[in-house]
């Protein structure tokens, strides 16, 4: 399926795309110095998606016997355990994979507000952990991954979040796709010497015409 680009809504003081405001092409910088952009949809316009060529989706989800998804590193459990012990404020932590022939060729994440992004609400999803096998990369599928986590967690007043390195042209390029509009930009932080630990801070960000909050 051929996935168009979304006709979402633009939020005040920020234009439609990342391309539109010369974002997303300086070097990224080093400590604490703003290297993030921040992009935000509330997904009223994603299409559902299905994948041709014998590609699957897979959503998993966490339980007490598999607190990470196949194919992912041991600090990948950390989420897991978040869930559990009710650090996520929702209860909608999942991934999505595209599987091949029994072997995940990718797979992208939704996890819900906590506080590594402060800046959400409650029932707020960030999207994160999006990855592609190098072989099947440049075939649209974390573009089409986006679109269907976008329809399978969209509910009235939830928002989605997507942050991206400023020199991460591919990642800018699928969240433009999937119709993200570009509402800042963002330092990561850490907290007693952890950057897992620690949180984004939005520089300067601006939605539905309401000036977002800035983390202290």
């Amino acid at each position: 399926m051929i996935v168009r680009e979304s006709t979402a809504p633009a939020f005040a003081g920020a234009s439609n795309s990342a391309e539109s405001r010369g974002v997303g092409v300086r070097s990224e910088g080093k400590g604490d110095s703003t290297n993030f952009l921040v992009f935000l949809s509330d997904g009223r316009h994603a299409e559902d998606v299905e994948l041709d060529g014998g590609d699957r989706f897979v959503l998993w989800r966490p339980s007490l016997r598999r607190l990470r998804p196949p194919g992912t590193p041991p600090k990948t459990s950390l989420w897991g355990l978040a869930y559990y012990l009710r650090i996520l404020r929702s209860r909608d932590y999942a991934v999505l994979m595209v599987v091949r022939d029994g072997k995940v060729v990718h797979r992208s994440s939704v996890i819900p507000a906590c506080f590594r992004w402060p800046f959400m609400d409650v029932n707020d999803l960030q999207v994160s952990g999006t990855w592609t096998e190098p072989a099947f990369r440049g075939r649209g599928l974390a573009t089409m991954a986006l679109w269907k986590l976008l329809v399978l967690f969209r509910q009235p007043g939830r928002r989605f979040w997507y942050v991206s390195r400023v020199n991460n042209a591919a990642s800018v390029a699928v969240c433009s796709k999937a119709g993200f509009s570009y509402v800042g930009t963002a330092r990561r932080t850490c907290r007693f010497g952890s950057r897992f630990l620690g949180s984004f801070e939005i520089d300067d960000a601006t939605c539905a015409g309401e000036r977002t909050r800035r983390i202290a």
